[in-house]
C-alpha cells in the first residue's frame, strides 16, 4: 500500500435512479443523466481502491440501490476482491423480494433503511414516487422474519427517520414500533443537502471545517465522478474521475489539494461549502438512538418544537 494514499471507506452509487420523491431529498435540481452503473466501471472502482485499505463499502448515493437489476452482482463482486470487507446499504426496501432477501442475508453487513412516516398518508407524502406503505412495511418485516428463522446476526438493520412538521407526532409510535424487532433506530433532524433544502440554520461566519477532505473516505457517482463529499449531490466538489484517471493520480492531484487547502484556512468562498450545515456543530440533530454508544439515547423533547 502506498504510504501517501490510503482510501478506508467508500460510497459508490449502483444508481441514481430512484422510486421515491422524498420531500427531504433535492432531486428536482438533480442536473445528471439517471442510470445505471456499468458493471465494467463498478469493477475497476473496487479493483484500484481494494489494495488501498478498504474497509467499508457503502451502496447509496443519490438514487435507490434496488434499482439497479445488477446489484446483488455489485455486491457480490466487492466479497469476491475482500470477504472482509464491511458491505453497507442505504434502502427504503419498497423493492424487495423473497430472493432479494436471500442475497441480502447472505452478503450484506448492514442495512440503513429510510422509513418516515408510520402512517399511510404520512409515509406515502412524505416518501412519494410509487412507494407504498404497507408494501414498504411487509418487506421490512419479512426481511426481520427471515433473520430471525435464519438466526443470522446480518445484515443487522437500522431504522431511520427524519422529523419535519409532517411525521413528528409519529416519532414516538416508529421507536415503540421497530425498536424490538431491529438492531437500532434513529432520528435525525433533516440536513440541508448544501443549497438543495432549509432546514438547518448555517451562520457562515462560523469557519469551520467538517474534516471530509481529510478523512480517507471517497464517494464515486454513477459516471465515475469523485468526491469526498456525499451531500454533493451535483458533484460540484468533484475531484477527478476514475474513468479517465487511476486512483492515485485523483487522491495526489491538484482538485483535491486545493479543496484540502481552503478546509484548512477556512476560506470557502469559491465553493458550495460556504453554506453547508455540515460545518456547523449542531448536537441537537441527532435526535434519538437506541445505540447506548451514541452520544445521544434517549428522547429530546425539545424535538417538539420543531
Amino acid at each position: 500500500m502506498t504510504a501517501d494514499i490510503q482510501v478506508e471507506n467508500i460510497i459508490i452509487e449502483p444508481t441514481n435512479v430512484c422510486n421515491a420523491q422524498c420531500v427531504f431529498c433535492p432531486r428536482e435540481q438533480y442536473i445528471h443523466k439517471l442510470q445505471h452503473m456499468p458493471l465494467g466501471l463498478f469493477e475497476k472502482i473496487i479493483k484500484e481502491v481494494s489494495g488501498l485499505g478498504l474497509k467499508s463499502a457503502a451502496f447509496g448515493g443519490f438514487g435507490e440501490p434496488l434499482c439497479d437489476p445488477t446489484l446483488i452482482k455489485k455486491i457480490k463482486y466487492v466479497k469476491k476482491i475482500n470477504g472482509n470487507l464491511k458491505i453497507f446499504l442505504t434502502s427504503t426496501l419498497s423493492l424487495l423480494d423473497e430472493k432479494l432477501i436471500d442475497s441480502l442475508i447472505e452478503n450484506v453487513d448492514t442495512i440503513h433503511v429510510s422509513f418516515y412516516g408510520m402512517a399511510q398518508k404520512t409515509y406515502e407524502n412524505i416518501h412519494g414516487g410509487t412507494l407504498k406503505f404497507e408494501k414498504s412495511r411487509k418487506n421490512i418485516l419479512c426481511l426481520v422474519d427471515k433473520k430471525k428463522k435464519l438466526k443470522s446476526e446480518n445484515p443487522k438493520i437500522v431504522m431511520r427517520y427524519l422529523i419535519s412538521e409532517r411525521n413528528i407526532d409519529e416519532m414516538e409510535q416508529f421507536i415503540t414500533f421497530w425498536e424490538p424487532m431491529v438492531d437500532e433506530v434513529m432520528v435525525w433532524r433533516p440536513h440541508n443537502y448544501l443549497y438543495g433544502r432549509k432546514y438547518r440554520d448555517v451562520d457562515i461566519s462560523k469557519q469551520e471545517s467538517c474534516g471530509r477532505p481529510f478523512s480517507n473516505a471517497l464517494n464515486f457517482d454513477i459516471e465515475g465522478r469523485v468526491t469526498v463529499c456525499c451531500f454533493d449531490f451535483n458533484k460540484e466538489l468533484e475531484i477527478g474521475n476514475i474513468k479517465h484517471q487511476n486512483i492515485k493520480e485523483i487522491l495526489l492531484g491538484k482538485r483535491l489539494e486545493k479543496l484540502k487547502s481552503s478546509h484548512r484556512t477556512h476560506d470557502y468562498s469559491d465553493l458550495v461549502c460556504k453554506s453547508c450545515d455540515q460545518r456547523i456543530k449542531n448536537l441537537d440533530v441527532l435526535v434519538y438512538s437506541s445505540n447506548k454508544n451514541r452520544s445521544i439515547n434517549t428522547l429530546n423533547l425539545s424535538c417538539q418544537k420543531y
